[in-house]
């Protein structure tokens, strides 16, 4: 049972750890994230190709188009969390990412009649305080004005529009079949905008950035995969606050090793409390 969620982390990790090594090493950032876009857009259609021949799609357009508008975000993320990256490393902004579950807990309580408890609004409470507590310090180096607050806004509200789709899709397109195409769709929606900004930008592609990119792709999609896997074993309550605080602690620890990101103690609590709104949010 625990397999899958450990090899979830595993490849969240990984995607994450790679995007920061590629925006660190001046390889092309942007061009390893369009070829990992192209790379999972393909993956998902042969996995898409492959389940149509054996499972009835039953709605496909409207997984499709819930997907494309997904994709898009998807791509918006990606520019979002590479300037968190800058502004306040790899840890603490996956932890900003993962404020985002409050999101979908306001909109389905909002728009689908889910129940909000009394430990949920407790959740959507705290989100002010743990990112006040995760901003980064004062000083010359990582001043904090109106765009780079706008910036750890974007870090929780796009995830959060993310995670909203994704429960539209499981109201307005059950089924498995929908689910592949939602992704198919999702990923390659996401490949047009990233290729798209590359050509724009007359961007290089060198066999480098080619590997990384497929590498970062395969994680993409390995993650999608290890979280439908995981769902199928275990509560979705139990899978989602365990599998991001591991990501989100695992993240700070491998971040510091790797980058020597450091976070303080004020940002450590504002970590603490965000798995707290994680946990809360989920149940």
């Amino acid at each position: 049972m625990m397999q899958y969620l450990v090899l979830y982390v595993l490849a969240m990790l990984t995607f994450h750890q790679i995007l920061r090594y590629a925006q660190r090493s001046g390889i092309g950032v942007m061009a390893v994230s369009a070829v990992n876009y192209v790379v999972a857009a393909v993956l998902s259609l042969i996995i898409l190709a492959a389940v149509a021949a054996v499972v009835t799609v039953s709605r496909p357009w409207t997984a499709a188009g819930l997907g494309t508008i997904t994709g898009i975000l998807y791509f918006v993320n990606l520019l979002v969390i590479l300037a968190a990256y800058r502004l306040v490393g790899v840890g603490i902004s996956i932890a900003f990412v993962a404020l985002g579950v409050t999101v979908p807990v306001l909109v389905s309580w909002w728009l689908w009649d889910e129940p909000m408890t009394l430990v949920r609004w407790a959740a959507v409470a705290l989100l002010p305080v743990a990112a006040f507590l995760m901003r980064p310090p004062g000083g010359h180096t990582r001043h904090m004005n109106l765009a780079n607050d706008l910036i750890l806004a974007a870090a929780v509200l796009v995830p959060g529009a993310v995670g909203c789709l994704h429960k539209a899709v499981n109201v307005y397109a059950v089924g498995a079949g929908n689910r592949h195409a939602y992704q198919a769709a999702l990923f390659s929606a996401a490949a047009v905008c990233s290729v798209a900004y590359v050509l724009r930008h007359r961007l290089s592609c060198a066999r480098r950035t080619v590997r990384l990119g497929s590498v970062l792709g395969t994680a993409n999609v390995a993650a999608t995969l290890f979280v439908l896997l995981s769902l199928s074993v275990m509560r979705a309550v139990v899978f989602y606050p365990v599998g991001a605080s591991l990501v989100i602690w695992s993240s700070v620890v491998v971040s510091w090793l790797l980058w020597g990101e450091r976070v303080t103690i004020r940002q450590a609590v504002g970590l603490c409390v965000s798995v707290c709104i994680v946990v809360l949010g989920r149940l």
